[in-house]
């Protein structure tokens, strides 16, 4: 059995899921735990904690599954995670591009990068030929070439560290880190979306990530250190317990303002309104207005949980929101998409015992598994009637008493000769 096995390492929660490996992407097993001190702004905060809860989740994974998992794709994110355009021109003197010219532009592309932070991974790439954009530039005559990038950078190199100290206990390898918002991205937005223009926004526990989309590509990818955390914090201070604060949130709590003296009614409009603003914010410096993105935004995560905040994203951007269902999980299926190599290890062999008991060369079954066998009878040629010789008849009274008695048949000796006689 195939399969594709994901690990989602949120602020909040830490999932492991495995789905076959097909179109249909049928869910075999999902495994999830608090992520407590392990991962904070989805960074590993405790090393130590982060890699008991990956193995234990990992482990309680194989326990679920008929074949073991031999590795995982990964989803990676967090605090400082952005975009960053890139774009690199070559002359070729009118020869014809292919795949060789593709690859060379590309690989200069991320040699030449100044970023501050890790390169995680090089995307939605664009030609232009002689200033013309090509979709497929393959086999075009050409006198310069310019292409152009999203560069993805973060604070990788300690996560991916942490991550594969973690497995290497438990033997599983890492097939492949993802990231994390392109992810959602590919689970949540259909192709129309992606064309038209659209904003992804994406509140999680402690980061709410924004991606923007327009003709088909990524062109602008930020993270924000707030999510519905903040929230939960803030009703802690109020005096309730972690868990009081939580459930009071998703039950009682309105991202719009209510009518009610009790203070505490006070405090999650009031973060609420501070994290739609900030998402707002970073809309506007993307440079892409409100009449460039034709369909609106789209809003998932966790944090999207809390009552009537998409209308509060609505009234404040003065866009159309679309509110995407089982908002916690998209990231997850995100990650089953993109997630290509199978992650189990190979299926143990077989053997199965026969169905019905071995036969021995005359069509007998065998009852006792070979330790009786009915003796083959052997073929002999018809006797020919030849006057047989006289034998002299013994005198009874010559027999002496010293002459051995004849051997007395044993009791299995009995048995055996009746199951053959029966059998003949």
């Amino acid at each position: 059995m195939e399969y594709i096995a994901v690990l989602d390492l949120g602020s909040s929660k830490m999932k492991a899921i495995v789905a076959r490996k097909d179109n249909r992407q049928e869910l075999l097993a999902s495994v999830q735990t608090v992520s407590g001190n392990g991962i904070r702004r989805g960074l590993v905060y405790n090393s130590e904690e982060a890699a008991g809860k990956i193995v234990a989740i990992i482990q309680e994974l194989n326990k679920r599954l008929k074949v073991g998992i031999k590795q995982v794709y990964v989803g990676i994110g967090g605090q400082g995670l952005h975009s960053q355009a890139c774009s690199i021109q070559k002359a070729i003197d009118g020869a014809e591009i292919d795949q060789f010219t593709i690859n060379d532009i590309d690989g200069e592309c991320q040699e030449n990068l100044n970023v501050a932070m890790e390169i995680i991974d090089i995307v939605s790439p664009e030609y232009y030929l002689d200033g013309v954009l090509e979709a497929n530039p393959e086999g075009i005559a050409c006198e310069t070439i310019e292409a152009k990038y999203q560069a993805i950078a973060g604070h990788s190199f300690k996560f991916q560290s942490e991550v594969e100290k973690a497995l290497q206990r438990i033997n599983v390898k890492v097939a492949g880190y993802l990231v994390a918002p392109i992810a959602t991205a590919s689970a949540v937005l259909t192709d129309k979306e992606r064309k038209a223009g659209c904003a992804l926004v994406e509140i999680g526990a402690e980061i709410t990530s924004l991606s923007i989309y327009k003709d088909g590509l990524l062109r602008y990818l930020r993270t924000i250190p707030l999510g519905s955390g903040s929230i939960t914090k803030d009703l802690i201070d109020a005096d309730k317990t972690e868990v009081e604060a939580e459930e009071w949130k998703l039950n009682e709590g309105n991202a719009l303002p209510e009518e009610k003296e009790e203070d505490i009614y006070r405090i999650v409009p009031a973060r609420a309104k501070e994290i739609i603003d900030n998402i707002c914010k970073q809309i506007d410096e993307s440079g892409y207005k409100k009449e460039t993105l034709g369909a609106g935004i789209v809003l998932t995560g966790g944090g999207s949980l809390l009552k009537n905040i998409d209308q509060l994203l609505t009234q404040e951007s003065k866009q159309t929101v679309r509110k995407v269902e089982n908002p916690a999980q998209s990231c997850a299926m995100g990650l089953l998409k993109l997630g290509k190599e199978n992650c189990s290890l190979p299926e143990p062999v077989k053997i199965e015992p026969p169905t019905v008991a071995p036969q021995d060369e005359e069509g007998d079954y065998d009852l006792f598994g070979g330790f009786f066998r009915k003796p083959k009878k052997k073929k002999t040629k018809p006797k020919e009637n030849k006057p047989q010789p006289q034998v002299p008849v013994p005198n009874p009274k010559e027999t002496t008493s010293s002459a051995p008695a004849p051997a007395q048949k044993s009791v299995l000796d009995k048995i055996v000769k009746g199951l053959f006689e029966d059998q003949e």
